[in-house]
């Protein structure tokens, strides 16, 4: 026995009969031994291994490249999206509802020395008096303090009032561009069903007449298994006839003459 059978049995590749054994047994015997032919040492044995296990590992990643390379490539099922409606670009959100001061700070409204709120605040402490009076003591109250004068609230409140009008401008405007968008979106989008409806009723109409298209080859490869079918029984019927004919007919020597043990 070989050097590489006893290495491949060593490693459990193989499995050696009695007689191999026994043979091995008497080679390893004559490893050491002077008059045994050519010694086979560990050393040896170990390289064996060593070059079959590499062999193997080579053999392994060959058959993987193999496999792999015969394999087909995986076909991706993963159905295609209808393409969306389009929408045209959106218009700014409004923002968060602004606080009056940063509207007049946004219009540029100066401070006034006596702000019209003040005077208002002012008015309603004097809810009590009649109308004449509380204009009375407005301007009293003017007359007596130098740091500010009834023009500076006049003024304020014009300033103030042409502000908050033009941020009326501002959502009365943006309010505009959306509705104008929004119709311009749903007319889109009606215009993308209407052609998406077309496309797709097209599409079922085709699917239909390939469906009948199918559904009449199907049926003419039946009729004709069907025929096929119907003229292998015919022959065979016939086959089987004419067979019965001669046997019935050379059985009559047979029965004349006996039968004889074949």
């Amino acid at each position: 026995m070989s050097s590489f059978l006893r290495a491949l049995a060593k490693v459990g590749l193989v499995e050696l009969n009695e007689s191999e054994t026994s043979s091995s047994k008497k080679e390893g015997s004559n490893v050491n031994s002077p008059s045994g032919g050519a010694p086979v040492g560990e050393d040896e044995i170990e390289r064996i291994l060593r070059e079959t296990q590499e062999a193997l590992a080579a053999s392994d990643g060959s058959a993987s490249a193999a496999t792999s390379a015969s394999s087909p490539p995986a076909v991706d099922a993963t159905p295609v999206a209808p393409p969306s409606a389009p929408r045209s670009a959106p218009v700014g959100a409004l923002a968060a509802e602004n606080s009056l001061a940063e509207i007049y700070m946004a219009s540029g409204v100066p401070d006034s020395p006596f702000p019209v709120e003040k005077l208002l605040k002012m008015l309603d402490g004097l809810q009590a008096l009649p109308v004449a009076s509380r204009k009375a003591a407005v301007l009293a109250l003017d007359s007596a303090d130098d740091n500010w004068s009834i023009a500076d609230v006049i003024l304020d409140a014009q300033r103030k009032t042409r502000a908050l009008r033009e941020e009326q401008a501002r959502l009365d405007s943006h309010l505009s561009a959306t509705d104008a968008q929004a119709q311009t979106d749903i007319a889109s989008a009606e215009a993308y069903l209407e052609q998406a409806t077309a496309t797709i009723r097209e599409q079922i109409a085709e699917l239909e007449t390939m469906l009948q298209q199918e559904i009449q080859q199907v049926a003419t490869q039946k009729a004709e298994i069907t025929h096929t079918l119907q003229s292998s029984r015919d022959a065979a019927a016939r086959q089987r006839a004419r067979l019965d004919n001669e046997i019935a007919r050379i059985a009559k020597i047979p029965l004349t003459f006996g039968n004889i043990e074949s």
